[in-house]
């Protein structure tokens, strides 16, 4: 091995370079929807019943982004040319280019459109004024969904477009001798959400993510965003002391302890997303809660999750939703017995952007 060799595996050992999201900073509405729902449940008697309406499909939503991202509409680090796809299963199909990439699910009411990161010039942590100021964020944000993205966000009547908050993503490094690296800003991410005649969809599903570069380009949007029917059936809602039985019977908590933190508590309509909803179906009232696990010493791992629990006196099965399917069929739930909702912990690998700040921190 030559001098030069040695000296490029000496410098690859001694940084290690890490990816990471910074905590998140979240909006007024959405600290305002926490407060309520602990203090007052749903907030209301009665939600009129929801459903998911089909009305596109995978292929022609992945044929209409590939149009508008090589015609550079969506913005000039989007401005990709893919060809035919590089997976077509059951569930996504993914296109590859050279400078990003596209990935199309379930039935086209969810893509994810990424430029190339690793061309973004980062800018160096200065104590937050590195990033871009929250305000600024979300008009950018909601500019580009009602600009270029407009073709794909749907707002029908009573349809509002909330602005969640925003999340940060770094890229830092350090040195295996311990030395204190560098952090850098790679990706300002702006969250947005949908309200229905002023009642927020919770969960996964209505959700967008802008992913702006520290010079405010756009280099890659998630999308989440179905459409729904409004029926003229209203369905009654528990009070807040019933919905707190149905959440504590259900072994969820509500309420900070010594190893559980409370990171959100949302109640609205609860779409699952993408992968669990299914046509016709109802879109049932419910509360979202996100809490983590707490550290109290070293044999205790750290943990995140999100559990949804149904909020309507009357309760529909859903094989893809645990606790409104064992309530509908055998009614409340037993202490003691988990209905979680599959995959509910926020997964290490790939977590959406709405869900990093659930993510335990790393020492």
């Amino acid at each position: 091995m030559n001098q030069r060799a040695k000296t490029a595996m000496a410098a690859a050992l001694a940084c290690v370079t890490l990816v990471t999201s910074a905590v998140a900073e979240e909006s007024p509405y959405r600290k305002s929807l926490t407060e309520r729902s602990k203090k007052e449940g749903f907030g209301r008697a009665e939600a009129k019943t929801l459903s998911v309406v089909v009305t596109s499909d995978r292929g022609k939503t992945a044929e209409r982004l590939r149009k508008e991202a090589s015609s550079g509409t969506l913005g000039k680090l989007l401005a990709l040319s893919f060809d035919k796809p590089s997976q077509n299963g059951k569930k996504t199909v993914s296109f590859v280019a050279e400078q990003g990439y596209l990935q199309v699910y379930a039935d086209g009411s969810r893509f994810r459109l990424r430029g190339d990161l690793g061309k973004v010039k980062p800018t160096e942590a200065n104590g937050g004024k590195e990033r871009i100021e929250i305000h600024r964020l979300e008009k950018i944000a909601r500019d580009y969904v009602q600009g270029p993205l407009k073709e794909f966000i749907g707002l029908q009547d009573a349809e509002a477009l909330t602005f969640l908050g925003s999340r940060y993503f770094r890229q830092g490094g350090g040195s295996v001798a311990g030395d204190k690296g560098k952090e850098y800003l790679v990706a300002n991410i702006a969250i947005l959400g949908r309200e229905i005649h002023g009642i927020p969809v919770v969960g996964s599903g209505s959700k967008i993510a802008v992913w702006l570069t520290p010079e405010a380009e756009v280099v890659g949007v998630d999308v989440d965003w179905p459409q729904y029917e409004r029926g003229e059936k209203a369905q009654p809602l528990l009070s807040v002391e019933e919905l707190r039985r149905r959440i504590a019977a259900a072994s969820v908590p509500v309420e900070d302890t010594e190893k559980v933190k409370v990171v959100r508590f949302e109640c609205g309509y609860v779409d699952l997303g993408a992968t669990r909803r299914l046509a016709g179906a109802p879109v049932q009232p419910g509360c979202a809660i996100s809490y983590r696990g707490v550290e109290v010493d070293e044999m205790e791992g750290a943990f995140a999750r999100q559990d949804f629990v149904p909020a309507a006196q009357q309760v529909y099965p859903d094989e893809r939703w645990p606790l409104a399917n064992f309530i509908a069929r055998n009614g409340e739930p037993k202490p003691g017995q988990s209905y979680a909702t599959p995959r509910s912990e926020v997964p290490q690998s790939d977590p959406s952007p709405d869900q990093r700040d659930l993510l335990p921190s790393k020492k």
